[in-house]
């Protein structure tokens, strides 16, 4: 699998993505994992009140042996006043090889 050269999520509040720009699981068990290349990911919600959970651009779930994430622009945003966690890159549980390359 292969995701390359998009924009994912847009930077106008009614048209927000929610939560997770991409969610990756069981993109290979044990060779040719997915490529994430190129993109622009904007997630989370850009208006007055945010969202009170966890935005992450890419999450990662488990099944992915080898997947690479390369020349990523995010833009996450939330305007909540309670402590929330913001990631570029949350990975959930991952027993093989990892690579990134910026």
């Amino acid at each position: 699998m292969q995701i390359i050269g998009n924009i994912i999520g847009s930077a106008t509040s009614a048209d927000n993505i929610g939560f997770r720009g991409i969610l990756l699981t069981y993109s290979a068990t044990s060779t040719g994992g997915a490529i994430i290349d190129g993109n622009d990911i904007r997630v989370g919600d850009y208006g007055a009140t945010g969202y009170a959970a966890t935005v992450a651009g890419i999450e990662v779930g488990t099944g992915n042996y080898g997947f690479i994430i390369r020349k990523i622009i995010f833009t996450m945003l939330t305007n909540q006043i309670q402590v929330v966690m913001v990631h570029m890159v949350y990975i959930l549980l991952v027993l093989q090889e990892i690579r990134f390359l910026l």
